[in-house]
Order: C-alpha cells, then sequence, then structure tokens
C-alpha cells in the first residue's frame, strides 16, 4: 500500500518543474518581443564632424605682454568679436597667449585642433621651434594663417601669410635719412646680427637708396657689423665716428630699434642730439624717444595691418570655397611697414 504513493507524487514534482520552467520561459519571451519592439539606440564609435556651416577661428599670439603684440591682439578681438556678433563666424577661441614660447604655441595648436577650428591665426615665437605649431594644424585640415614672421615651413605649411618685407623696411628708412639730412654729409650703418636674412634684407633695402645719390657718403664701405647686440658696443661706435667725423655724421642707421636708441641716447651725450639715429622694429623704448622728441623715427611693421589682411583673406574664403591658393599652397600678402615719427 505505501508503494502505491510513490509514483503519484514524484509524477507531481516533475509537473510543477515543468509549469514554472514554462512560466518562465514564456515571461523571457514577452520581455524579448516588448525590447524588439523598442527602437534601438545607436552607438558610435566615431569622433564628431564639424557640423555644416558653423565656422571656428583660433588665434595663438606671440605675448600679451609686449605692446607691439598687444595692438595685434587688440584688432584682432575686436574684430573677430564683431564678426561673431555678425553671425559671419560662429565662434572662436579668444586671444591664446603664446607666453613668446614655442612649447606653449605647440601645445595651443593642439587645443585649437582638439576644437575643430577651421581656420588659426598664429604669430610664431620662432621660425624653427614654433614650426610644429603650423605644421600640425595644417595636417589636420586648418587653414593657418601665419602673422608677422614665417616659420621653417610656412611657404608649404600655411594657407596664408602676411607680414612686412624687411627689404621695403630699408628703403623706407634710406629714403627718411635722405629727406632729413639733405646737402653733403656721412652716415653710419650698422647691423647687429650676421648672416641674419632680416637684416640682411634690411640693409640691401637702406643700400637701394642711398647708393643711388652722391652727396650723403658711408662712414666705411662695408657695414659697420657688430659681434653682439649690446648696447654699450653700438656706443662705442658711434663715439668713435662723431670722434672722427664730427659735425659731418648726419646719421646712423640701425637694424634695430634697440641699438638705435642707445646709438641716439650716444649723441645726445655726446653732445650731437641733431644726428637722426633710426631703426626698425618699433619698439616701446623707441617710440617713446620719438614721442618725447628725443628720436626722430622708427620703421614699425603694421601689426593690426597684418591681421586685418589675414581676417579678409578667412572671409573671402568662407563666401568662395573656390577661392585660389598661392605657390606651394600658401598666398603671401606684404602689409608695408608705418614710419612713426613725432608729427
Amino acid at each position: 500500500m505505501k508503494n502505491r504513493y510513490r509514483i503519484p507524487v514524484a509524477l507531481m514534482g516533475i509537473m510543477m518543474i515543468f509549469l514554472c520552467s514554462s512560466c518562465a520561459n514564456k515571461h523571457d519571451m514577452e520581455r524579448e518581443a516588448s525590447s524588439a519592439a523598442l527602437p534601438k539606440k545607436e552607438t558610435s564609435t566615431e569622433e564628431p564632424e564639424n557640423e555644416e556651416g558653423k565656422i571656428r577661428v583660433g588665434f595663438i599670439s606671440k605675448s600679451t605682454a609686449d605692446p607691439f603684440f598687444q595692438e595685434m591682439n587688440q584688432y584682432a578681438e575686436e574684430t573677430l568679436d564683431g564678426l561673431q556678433a555678425d553671425g559671419r563666424i560662429t565662434s572662436w577661441t579668444g586671444i591664446l597667449d603664446g607666453e613668446n614660447n614655442p612649447d606653449v604655441q605647440n601645445r595651443l595648436a593642439g587645443k585649437c585642433i582638439e576644437e575643430r577650428c577651421d581656420y588659426v591665426f598664429i604669430v610664431p615665437s620662432e621660425p624653427e621651434a614654433a614650426d610644429p605649431a603650423v605644421t600640425r594644424m595644417a595636417e589636420a585640415g586648418i587653414k593657418v594663417i601665419v602673422l608677422n614672421a614665417k616659420t621653417a615651413s610656412t611657404d608649404e605649411a600655411a594657407w596664408v601669410y602676411c607680414g612686412s618685407s624687411e627689404k621695403e623696411a630699408g628703403k623706407l628708412v634710406g629714403q627718411f635719412v635722405l629727406d632729413h639730412c639733405p646737402g653733403a654729409g656721412r652716415y653710419l650703418h650698422v647691423s647687429s646680427v650676421l648672416g641674419s636674412t632680416a637684416h640682411i634684407d634690411f640693409s640691401q633695402g637702406v643700400m637701394q637708396i642711398l647708393e643711388a645719390q652722391t652727396e650723403l657718403e658711408p662712414v666705411s664701405e662695408e657695414i659697420t657689423m657688430m659681434s653682439q647686440t649690446e648696447e654699450d658696443q653700438v656706443v662705442s661706435i658711434v663715439q668713435a665716428a662723431l670722434e672722427t667725423y664730427g659735425e659731418e655724421l648726419r646719421a646712423v642707421i640701425c637694424d634695430t630699434d634697440s641699438i638705435s636708441a642707445a646709438a641716439q641716447k650716444a649723441c645726445i651725450e655726446a653732445g650731437s642730439p641733431e644726428v637722426l639715429c633710426i631703426g626698425v622694429g618699433g619698439s616701446t623704448e623707441a617710440i617713446d624717444m620719438v614721442r618725447q622728441g628725443n628720436m626722430k623715427a622708427t620703421a614699425a611693421p603694421d601689426g593690426a595691418g597684418q591681421v586685418k589682411k589675414g581676417i579678409e583673406s578667412m572671409l573671402e574664403d568662407i563666401g568662395n570655397s573656390d577661392s585660389a591658393t598661392g605657390k606651394n599652397g600658401c598666398r603671401e600678402f606684404d602689409v608695408e611697414y608705418l614710419l612713426v615719427t613725432g608729427d
């Protein structure tokens, strides 16, 4: 009798397990059907591309401390803020301070790449060490606008270069000397850096003007070269010329403002303030001396003009996707030097 009830109980256990399993399978199937009915969220590992029609601009300054670069920065800030307000560009980075340091500029170039800038203006701190900033951005597809001074790869990698010709600056200085030193006399031509392309170009521009006339003669057939850029060396050179030529010495032409300012001070201390000392660069010291009436003039690159030309090129390109490029893919614009006088 006892064995009769063992089989039904076992069967009931098996049936209960089967029923529970069936219910679980049914619920799983319902959940799968419900999930299949919902729209799937798409995922992508690809980085987002620039949205159609959006224009992002970067500006890497050489410095925010130097007055010359402050002028460039101010013009850029005012103009790009206006373009953003007008909707002609979508956004811009603001003035990124390169701190006169190529490593900082290279890091800021990476920031512009990360922010997917379409155009980036850069005022290089050095021709070689800052060059990777230009090439990296160009390789990332950014149209790089180099201002004021070229890097090693500017001609090949940059989209636009806006700078000022040193040779034209030399011609400007040479003509100023002729205009303000009429009649017979002598001039001293001092160069501070041996072998520098910029200084060679400047000297060629000066000579192109002065060699075409006969009244104002050079102190020496050769340009007086300094072995270093220390101010005391040019002071010694000027003092020696004054002792030798006296009132015949009419002008001292220098290829930097630092030595022209030192030369002018030497002339003033020697009792010859009428000697015209002029250099190039537009340094704060030289401009202050001009404003105070202690120096007649200095030739300064037009920093704001360079930025203006670069922005004009960008706007032209935004409005015309087929705008032409120059030799080696880089368009080059020469922005004239400005003659800063006390007038």
